[in-house]
């Protein structure tokens, strides 16, 4: 719409006929360069050179980071987050805690600028570990002007299984259980995961007397996609 060129380099091993979010992602216009494995150094070279090859034709390319967790990302979080604390505010309800899917930490990020210091917010690890996570959310919350003990962030890595894009037998209990009370669906990747994480916590008794809101990290065409 805004009359620029995209390009997505997206993590392999590519799938044939190409899923439905390759499928979207070139109908509304992108070019996409697919890599052969998830390699995060290979992936990284060929941003670079995306980027590289761009420059030497004249133009002049902006790198959005993985998840858009940079600042400019989690900024919008910072303000959703804002936003959600008016609005509680307006009808004098008070948001104890918010549950989210964290993979590269800018979401959480963010909210933790724009929540705190009245709302406690609970990351499910559903990619890197908690240790690396909390570093990186750490470095993003100081560059959007905040300060974060990386110690006090909360991340739970009850629900990762065997890893990023792997399903769960939780997450797709939690996600039947949401979609056949609410109508509402959730991705298996990011967003299933910490649903299953809200279930086990409420279930658990370890969040009684609290209000928690459930950060929805959109992933719909995830649903569709091919998983092992």
């Amino acid at each position: 719409m805004a009359g620029l060129a995209v390009h997505l380099v997206l993590s392999g091993p590519p799938v044939d006929p190409p899923g439905p979010g390759i499928q979207l992602a070139r109908a509304f216009g992108a070019l996409v360069h697919q890599l052969a494995s998830a390699d995060r150094a290979e992936r990284d070279a060929a941003v670079a050179r995306v980027a590289a090859d761009i420059t030497a034709v004249g133009g002049r390319p902006y790198v959005i980071e993985t998840g858009g967790a940079g600042a400019i990302g989690a900024w919008g979080q910072v303000l959703a987050g804002r936003e959600l604390v008016e609005q509680a505010a307006g009808v004098a309800l008070g948001i104890d805690r918010i549950v989210l899917p964290s993979a590269t930490g800018g979401t959480q990020a963010g909210l933790l600028v724009g929540v705190r210091p009245t709302t406690r917010v609970t990351g499910m690890v559903v990619a890197r570990s908690a240790a690396e996570l909390r570093l990186v959310i750490a470095s993003t919350v100081a560059n959007l002007g905040g300060s974060i003990d990386p110690a006090s962030i909360d991340l739970d890595e009850s629900q990762l299984g065997d890893g990023y894009g792997r399903p769960s037998a939780a997450a797709a209990q939690a996600a039947g259980l949401l979609s056949r009370t609410e109508g509402i669906l959730v991705d298996p990747i990011y967003t299933a995961k910490a649903l299953a994480g809200l279930v086990a916590g409420v279930r658990s008794g370890a969040w009684d007397g609290e209000r928690v809101v459930f950060w929805h990290a959109g992933g719909l065409p995830a649903l569709f996609e091919p998983l092992d």
